[in-house]
Protein backbone atom coordinates (compact mmCIF):
# COMPACT_ATOMS: atom_id res chain seq x y z
CA UNK A 1 0.00 0.00 0.00
CA UNK A 2 0.92 3.07 -0.98
CA UNK A 3 2.13 6.05 1.91
CA UNK A 4 -1.16 8.08 0.77
CA UNK A 5 -3.41 5.41 0.61
CA UNK A 6 -1.73 4.39 4.24
CA UNK A 7 -3.93 7.38 6.09
CA UNK A 8 -7.09 6.28 4.87
CA UNK A 9 -9.79 3.59 6.28
CA UNK A 10 -12.93 2.10 4.50
CA UNK A 11 -15.86 3.40 6.64
CA UNK A 12 -19.66 2.52 6.49
CA UNK A 13 -20.89 2.80 3.18
CA UNK A 14 -17.91 2.13 1.10
CA UNK A 15 -16.53 5.83 1.28
CA UNK A 16 -13.00 6.24 2.45
CA UNK A 17 -12.14 8.04 5.98
CA UNK A 18 -8.81 9.92 6.30
CA UNK A 19 -6.79 8.81 9.60
CA UNK A 20 -3.93 11.28 9.74
CA UNK A 21 -0.85 10.19 10.93
CA UNK A 22 1.02 10.82 14.34
CA UNK A 23 2.89 14.31 12.90
CA UNK A 24 -0.39 15.62 11.07
CA UNK A 25 -2.60 15.06 14.48
CA UNK A 26 -0.09 17.14 16.06
CA UNK A 27 -0.48 19.82 13.52
CA UNK A 28 -4.43 19.67 13.65
CA UNK A 29 -4.32 19.98 17.35
CA UNK A 30 -2.36 22.97 17.05
CA UNK A 31 -4.00 24.38 14.94
CA UNK A 32 -7.26 24.01 16.82
CA UNK A 33 -5.34 25.02 20.20
CA UNK A 34 -4.67 28.70 18.03
CA UNK A 35 -7.92 29.00 16.19
CA UNK A 36 -9.43 28.43 19.97
CA UNK A 37 -6.85 31.51 21.22
CA UNK A 38 -7.33 33.08 18.34
CA UNK A 39 -11.38 33.10 18.95
CA UNK A 40 -10.96 33.86 22.98
CA UNK A 41 -8.47 37.02 21.80
CA UNK A 42 -11.44 38.25 19.76
CA UNK A 43 -14.05 37.45 22.91
CA UNK A 44 -11.55 39.47 24.82
CA UNK A 45 -11.31 42.56 22.23
CA UNK A 46 -15.36 42.50 22.26
CA UNK A 47 -15.79 42.48 25.26
CA UNK A 48 -13.36 45.85 26.31
CA UNK A 49 -14.60 47.55 23.74
CA UNK A 50 -18.43 46.69 25.05
CA UNK A 51 -16.86 48.03 28.50
CA UNK A 52 -15.24 51.24 26.95
CA UNK A 53 -18.67 52.15 25.14
CA UNK A 54 -21.17 51.20 28.59
CA UNK A 55 -18.06 53.44 30.79
CA UNK A 56 -18.53 55.88 27.90
CA UNK A 57 -22.14 56.05 28.21
CA UNK A 58 -21.98 56.29 32.22
CA UNK A 59 -20.03 59.25 31.52
CA UNK A 60 -22.13 60.90 29.17
CA UNK A 61 -25.34 60.43 31.35
CA UNK A 62 -23.08 61.45 34.69
CA UNK A 63 -22.46 64.83 32.81
CA UNK A 64 -26.13 65.00 31.94
CA UNK A 65 -27.43 64.02 35.43
CA UNK A 66 -24.50 66.80 36.92
CA UNK A 67 -25.68 69.19 34.37
CA UNK A 68 -29.24 69.28 35.26
CA UNK A 69 -28.97 69.25 39.52
CA UNK A 70 -29.01 72.26 40.89
CA UNK A 71 -26.04 71.80 43.34
CA UNK A 72 -24.11 69.60 40.82
CA UNK A 73 -20.60 72.05 41.71
CA UNK A 74 -21.15 70.18 45.15
CA UNK A 75 -21.10 66.18 44.59
CA UNK A 76 -18.00 65.08 44.49
CA UNK A 77 -17.35 62.57 41.73
CA UNK A 78 -16.41 59.47 43.84
CA UNK A 79 -18.86 58.73 46.40
CA UNK A 80 -18.05 59.88 50.18
CA UNK A 81 -17.80 57.17 52.75
CA UNK A 82 -20.98 57.14 54.12
CA UNK A 83 -20.81 58.22 57.70
CA UNK A 84 -23.90 56.85 60.40
CA UNK A 85 -26.66 59.23 61.09
CA UNK A 86 -27.70 60.61 64.44
CA UNK A 87 -30.78 59.26 65.33
CA UNK A 88 -33.40 61.20 66.66
CA UNK A 89 -33.89 60.28 70.09
CA UNK A 90 -36.91 58.01 70.38
CA UNK A 91 -40.26 59.14 71.46
CA UNK A 92 -40.70 57.71 74.67
CA UNK A 93 -44.86 56.65 74.95
CA UNK A 94 -46.45 58.87 78.01
CA UNK A 95 -48.08 56.44 80.12
CA UNK A 96 -51.92 57.72 80.97
CA UNK A 97 -51.72 58.71 84.34
CA UNK A 98 -53.97 57.00 86.46
CA UNK A 99 -57.18 58.53 87.96
CA UNK A 100 -58.97 57.08 90.96
CA UNK A 101 -62.50 57.12 90.56
CA UNK A 102 -64.12 59.02 93.55
CA UNK A 103 -67.25 57.77 94.80
CA UNK A 104 -69.75 60.00 94.47
CA UNK A 105 -73.42 59.27 96.99
CA UNK A 106 -75.79 60.87 96.21
CA UNK A 107 -77.40 63.48 98.38
CA UNK A 108 -80.64 62.64 100.21
CA UNK A 109 -82.92 65.64 100.43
Amino acid sequence: MGQLAANYTASRGGTLKHQPSSSTTTADKTIEHLTQLLQRDQENRDLRENYSDLKNEFTNFKSLVMSALPDASNIHSTVPPTQPRPFPSPVVPQQPTSVQPTLVQPSIE
